[in-house]
């Protein structure tokens, strides 16, 4: 697996436990009750013989089960899959080593013996709570470990061994079953993730579209208004575009969007900053926390950087390559500030831009 798709699956995977998490909550307390009751009621399903030695009991009923459970329900309650899944794998091999261990080497009387159902925790885990298959790792060999102290200290118990084996079967074809729904859930959740990328995203430039311009800068405006900071919108049109596309025909003219596109992308470099393509050949930057002058030199360098790029350009009257207009607008945005004033500001001052020539920088605050 790539890294790509691996990070994908670990985004998933984060994304599913996240919704899952108070199944793998209620898991973990039913299981908890369960060995609680069973040191109250001895015939419990999970009891303990009296034979095993009191040292094996406080270990398991103690130590193990008591932190183990404590650790794994906050972790599943804070939504922390890994850490969970690794305090998991590594307490079902003591609470199994532990049982098993106690309860066939000391048991010493009697053919029959009931069970290691502790040995099944992992199994149960990974099928209701769809932890993952990496658990069998412990699981496999926890059975064999079973099988092979049973057979060592009882001799072949057909019955006994047929019950653990039965037991493991079905909670394999449930674990299988939980597998394959979430990768249908894993499909689905890929394409949705997908569908929003494309609702948010120009195809030619790979830049965010209005659509996404818009809600970020709406967001930012609010922070920016709580920060007391101030921000800059800028209107990029490039010039004479459509001349270029008669002259050099569209394709031609698309190479030019995208070379601008990547451009812009390298001039947002800060998380909260954005640049996108509003349509057509009219371009956005978002610049979050800058002053005035900060934000001239912004606009500055994206004039300065299209040019720079040396896009042949016969028909237009402004210059032998493509140029871009640039409207800027700065300013500290008030509470509930509304993201359209910014842009009527920063549209009038590229109206001004193109008014004084073309191929700079108006400004406005």
């Amino acid at each position: 697996m790539n890294n790509s798709a691996a990070a994908f699956s670990d985004e998933f995977h984060d994304y599913f436990f996240r919704r899952s998490r108070w199944l793998v909550c209620a898991g973990f307390v039913f299981l908890g009750l369960n060995y609680l009751l069973s040191d109250i009621a001895p015939t419990n399903t999970f009891g303990l013989p009296a034979e095993i030695p009191l040292a094996v009991r406080l270990a398991e009923r103690g130590i193990i089960i008591p932190v183990s459970f404590a650790v794994a329900l906050l972790l599943a309650i804070r939504g922390e899959r890994r850490y969970m899944q690794g305090v998991v794998i590594y307490s079902a091999l003591l609470v199994g080593c532990a049982v098993i261990l106690g309860r066939r080497f000391w048991e010493l009387e009697g053919e029959y013996f009931p069970g290691d159902y502790s040995m099944f925790i992992p199994c149960a885990l990974a099928a209701v709570t769809a932890i993952g298959p990496r658990i069998w790792i412990v699981a496999a060999p926890m059975l064999l470990l079973n099988l092979v102290s049973a057979y060592a200290v009882h001799g072949v118990s057909p019955t006994a061994n047929f019950e653990a084996i039965s037991i493991v079967s079905a909670w394999i074809v449930v674990a299988a079953i939980n597998w394959q729904l979430r990768n249908v859930v894993m499909l689905v959740w890929q394409e949705r993730q997908q569908f929003g990328q494309l609702a948010h995203r120009d195809p030619l430039t790979h830049l965010p579209n209005r659509r996404a311009f818009e809600t970020h800068a709406n967001a930012a405006l609010g922070q920016a208004a709580r920060d007391g900071v101030a921000v800059a919108v800028a209107m990029i049109d490039l010039d004479a575009f459509k001349p270029y596309n008669d002259h050099y025909g569209h394709p031609a003219g698309d190479a030019v969007l995208a070379a601008v596109g990547r451009v812009l992308s390298g001039q947002v470099q800060r998380p909260m900053d954005l640049a996108a393509r509003i349509g057509g050949e009219e371009f956005a930057c978002f610049w979050y926390g800058v002053t005035p002058e900060g934000a001239r030199q912004l606009g500055e360098a994206v004039v300065a950087s299209i040019q720079a790029l040396a896009l042949p350009h016969a028909a237009s009257p402004v210059a032998a390559v493509v140029t871009a207009s640039v409207g800027l607008h700065t300013r500290v945005p008030a509470a509930a500030q509304a993201l359209s004033p910014l842009l009527q500001a920063a549209d009038a001052a590229l109206y001004e831009a193109k008014a004084a020539g073309r191929n700079r920088v108006a400004f406005s605050t």
